[in-house]
């Protein structure tokens, strides 16, 4: 089963919007559901595992993967079809992956592929990466996905053996998929054992189920703990799964939420309409010919989780059926309340002789919990994923709608789907009341730091010009402003930093004006910041670097000291400082400004109380804002004595003379060090990224996909 030809590390971002990006399904699309029936065996096996960044590459190569080369995982599916392993990571992470050891091993036993998802890769949006990265791998095999079984693998699994290779009779039985459900503990106080299991052991290592389960038991995670129904001391307030403690060796678990480990597919023309937990098994396999994997003698996977995961959710009292299913109700689809029909048995000894007791008592909960729950939740088109879309194109710079816009910038929760006259108000009142995109009204509370910099911007810009826009957080101009690469350019900072400089070397000298926001706790980081972003500006560019104010009012006129204090990290060597400004809020503005955030935040958490609230005082409010804003003044080139909203600095990149500072940075040395240790060549002589471009005149991203020497299906 050859790769495509047509396998880039990079693709057009427009290109992928056709494909995935659009949450609804296209008018054409036909859903057709083949009769339930027996599947001939697939005849391949690819394993698809998304990985990226430093210290969860390190923590797979270390930990995990040594588990998935039992023999009876990873060794078995290769003896019984064609296996390739496919790593979906960043250029930045692959050289270290080559040079460990542990990847030897594997590609010892299967075909290894590299696939590039640096396109995909976002700040706090990990659900969304990988599930575009699941789909865009399957759908790169063609008409073979149809007799693939496909491996659905997470970095931080911990694999009791023979998991994987149980899980593919089932799919040689003929089924087109199956769902388990994992098992957390915590990290902190777990680890010490795996390590010193570990210790000494240069290749696979073998887990038996029980002896997993035993080190399970001994370090459930609190968010499992307070999944626990018959434990009433606390409970999650957002679960996704249930438990029922049978004896000291034995839990079982009733799961909402399950992963599909093994899908293979029954149509090639699937959509993607939600998280791949939610929509793969429901598109890839309409037939509904899925089996759970209900004993954790069979499939076990531990996932070590911190201890404070889930904490915010914890409350101190006992699970109800009616609370619960007033959370399910908000996200469940129809295949989600399926699951949760089936017990499945986590046991680190003999079935105890409770067990059925102890299912009859889940049953009765889970059905309780089913008569109060809502209408389910479309696979398709889900609310949840249609804000995940629209914070991925946020965050790559595509144009979006306005509804998508909205949810970028928070102003659209999925519950408001759920009340279609608060969703009507909501998305009617708010543009028409409070400006959209950089032009707002005078009476928005952020009117006169929105209006300096977008003053500048449109001061400097033209047709010809082109721009890039930096900010880890959504913004009104990160929102607004990009045209999906065509001449406007959009850059998470987070990512930007993360990756090594060498992979934007296409864009050098691409800019004319860049904007960069931040936050004042980032501000630590704006030297490397600065450093890298200037070989991508042209000579003479203008570099806008703001910065907003979000303190309360007692704390508020502390951010100039800040500013004063950390000031010396925006004057860099290639960059002269034209000018400077602050904006000079009164008291007035920031109480109110303080008292609007503090009464929407609560209209959108208890809209029962805060609704009113805001319909009472909102009026007040907004002339309280108004006023405060025409009192506001800009500072150019002086800090004001009182309270400042924003700060804007104004700097031009004089590149006449060679100097690349970034050279001198301490988090480059620090990276460069730890390659080396890791037996990783120097940064200085890894291949270039070959072709991050704009769109446009600039050209499409495009790029080349490494592929290791050994493809089985090459």
């Amino acid at each position: 089963m050859p790769e495509p030809a047509r396998n880039s590390a990079f693709y057009d971002r427009r290109e992928i919007r056709q494909v995935d990006l659009d949450p609804s399904p296209p008018t054409q699309f036909v859903d057709v559901s083949p009769q339930w029936e027996r599947r001939n065996p697939p005849k391949y096996v690819r394993c698809l595992l998304p990985v990226w960044g430093y210290r969860h590459v390190r923590q797979f190569l270390d930990l995990g993967l040594p588990t998935w080369l039992a023999e009876g995982n990873l060794p078995a599916l290769a003896k019984t079809l064609p296996t390739e392993f496919v790593l979906l990571t960043s250029r930045e992470d692959e050289a270290f992956i080559k040079h460990h050891p542990m990847f030897k091993k594997l590609e010892k036993i299967c075909g290894v592929l590299i696939r590039y998802i640096d396109h995909l890769i976002l700040s706090g949006n990990y659900s969304t990466t990988i599930t575009l990265a699941y789909a865009e791998s399957v759908r790169s095999v063609g008409e073979e996905m149809l007799d693939t079984c496909f491996f659905f693998l997470v970095s931080d699994y911990i694999v009791a053996d023979h998991s994987l290779s149980n899980a593919l009779k089932r799919m040689m039985g003929g089924c087109s998929g199956v769902l388990v459900g994992n098992f957390q503990v915590a990290e902190e106080d777990a680890m010490p054992w795996l390590l010193r299991k570990l210790n000494g052991v240069s290749g696979a290592i073998s887990f038996s189920p029980r002896e997993l389960m035993r080190w399970g038991l001994s370090h459930l995670h609190p968010a499992t703990v307070a999944n626990t129904v018959n434990y009433p001391l606390n409970h999650n307030d957002h679960t996704n799964r249930l438990f029922w403690r049978v004896d000291n060796l034995t839990l079982i678990g009733r799961f909402y939420l399950m992963h599909m480990i093994c899908i293979k597919p029954e149509r090639t023309n699937f959509f993607i309409g939600s998280s791949c937990d939610y929509s793969f098994i429901p598109e890839m396999c309409p037939s509904d010919n899925v089996e759970i994997i209900d004993d954790s003698d069979e499939y076990l996977v531990i996932e070590m989780q911190p201890r404070a995961h889930e904490s915010a959710m914890l409350r101190a009292r006992p699970q109800t059926a009616v609370g619960l299913a007033r959370t399910l109700s908000k996200w469940t689809t129809a295949r989600h309340r399926k699951n949760a029909e089936t017990t499945v048995v986590f046991h680190a000894g003999e079935l105890p002789r409770q067990l059925r007791a102890a299912t009859e008592e889940a049953n009765r909960f889970v059905q309780s919990v089913g008569r109060h729950l809502a209408r389910p939740s479309p696979f398709r088109d889900h609310p949840y994923w249609r804000g995940a879309i629209a914070a991925f194109k946020e965050a790559t710079g595509l144009r979006m709608t306005r509804l998508e816009l909205r949810y970028a910038l928070g102003l659209e929760h999925p519950d408001f789907t759920r009340v279609p006259l608060r969703a009507w108000l909501s998305r009617s009142l708010h543009f028409a009341l409070l400006g959209e995109g950089p032009k707002l009204r005078s009476w928005h509370p952020r009117w006169p730091d929105h209006q300096l910099v977008f003053g500048k911007i449109s001061s400097l810009e033209t047709k010809d010009k082109k721009v890039l826009l930096v900010a880890n957080t959504p913004s009104v101009f990160t929102t607004s402003l990009p045209d999906g690469g065509e001449r406007k350019f959009r850059i998470q900072s987070d990512i930007f930093v993360r990756q090594s400089p060498e992979f934007y070397e296409n864009l050098h000298g691409a800019f004319d004006i860049c904007l960069i926001e931040i936050d004042e706790t980032d501000m630590d980081k704006g030297d490397q910041l600065l450093d890298r972003i200037i070989p991508l500006m042209k000579n003479g560019a203008t570099v806008l670097v703001s910065i907003y104010n979000r303190r309360t009012l007692l704390k508020s006129k502390n951010f100039t000291r800040l500013i004063s204090f950390e000031a010396a990290r925006l004057l860099r060597p290639s960059v002269v400082s034209s000018q400077y400004y602050f904006v000079k809020a009164g008291t007035l503005r920031w109480l109110t400004f303080n008292l609007i955030g503090r009464v929407v935040a609560l209209a959108r958490k208890r809209p029962v109380i805060g609704m009113p609230l805001l319909a009472v005082t909102g009026l007040p409010l907004a002339l309280g804002v108004l006023v405060g804003n025409r009192l506001s003044a800009i500072k150019k080139d002086k800090p004001p004595n009182g309270i400042a909203s924003s700060f804007l600095m104004i700097l031009t990149v004089e590149r006449d003379v060679d100097f690349d500072a970034y050279a001198y940075s301490s988090d480059r040395v620090r990276r460069d060090r730890n390659r080396l240790r890791d037996g990783v060549v120097d940064a200085k002589t890894l291949p270039s990224a070959g072709g991050v471009k704009l769109a446009g005149d600039i050209g499409p991203i495009v790029g080349k996909t490494r592929t290791s020497a050994k493809s089985t299906f090459s």
